[in-house]
């Protein structure tokens, strides 16, 4: 099996899923699952008007060590930053060693 560098992952990222609150204001919140070490790399960015709002989306490249727990339902937190999952995370080369996950962070432009 093929060996990563530890130090590529510099970042800590919390995975877990969205829900609704239940109080009535369907508010929404972060449910944490697990953490992971990863590495997020920048990628293209563009503005867009969402509500009348003007809105920053820009999509980033996640990687971290292969894990079959990620699913595109889990949201990963980086600091104060939420980023929400594109498709499906690849498992590279299907050898059980890298994952692969497109990601968007919506911004307030």
């Amino acid at each position: 099996m093929k060996s990563l560098a530890a130090a590529k992952y510099n970042c800590k990222a919390s995975f877990g899923k969205g829900v609704k609150s239940n109080d009535g204001y369907n508010t929404d919140s972060f449910e944490h699952e697990f953490y992971k070490w990863v590495n997020i790399q920048t990628g293209a960015a563009k503005e867009l008007e969402q509500s009348g709002q003007l809105m920053g989306e820009i999509t980033h490249t996640v990687t971290c060590r292969y894990s079959s727990k990620i699913t595109p339902a889990h949201q990963i937190s980086y600091k104060q930053r939420v980023f929400e999952i594109i498709g499906t995370p690849v498992n590279q080369d299907f050898a059980n060693v890298l994952t692969i996950i497109a990601v968007k962070e919506l911004t307030h432009a």
